[in-house]
């Protein structure tokens, strides 16, 4: 979000009607300066997008991937996080990922692997999750080179 100073980002929670910075900007600002030697203005910081997680906030800049835990204040490098299957949706816990399979959704727990169906009355023309025809296009499909788009869920 921009106020004509630089970006902030902010946590709205619609349902209680609030909004808050999403991390003190000025004290994450100094956490990959130090850590990278590399000048972080908090107005204008050098990601575009961060994962807020329970005690941290990781973005990536200056070409690696970074954790920093604003409670002792401790910015690192941090492995990236594994890439996910781009034809399963994941669950916002995390623990689940939906996918396609013939006409039938099913789902994998992405802490052991195990799967199973979700639907099992899937036909052809009455598909689980199909978007409408136009999102799979042929030339959408070629030029990402999946075989289908992942289906249309909501968690």
């Amino acid at each position: 979000m921009s106020n004509g100073l630089g970006s902030r980002f902010t946590l709205v929670d619609p349902a209680a009607g609030t909004r808050e910075p999403a991390f003190d900007h000025a004290l994450l600002a100094t956490a990959p300066a130090a850590a990278s030697g590399e000048d972080v203005d908090p107005e204008a910081l050098p990601f575009t997008g961060v994962e807020v997680t329970g005690d941290a906030v990781e973005f990536v800049a200056f070409g690696a991937y970074w954790r920093y835990r604003p409670d002792d204040r401790v910015c690192e490098r941090a492995e990236f996080p594994p890439a996910g299957n781009p034809l399963e949706v994941p669950s916002p816990d995390g623990e689940l990922a939906v996918s396609l399979r013939g006409h039938d959704l099913w789902a994998r727990s992405l802490s052991d692997g195990r799967k199973w169906e979700l639907t099992t009355d899937g036909e052809p023309d009455h598909g689980y999750g199909r978007g409408p025809r136009s999102t799979g296009d042929s030339t959408l499909l070629r030029k990402t080179g999946l075989p289908h788009l992942p289906p249309a869920v909501l968690w």
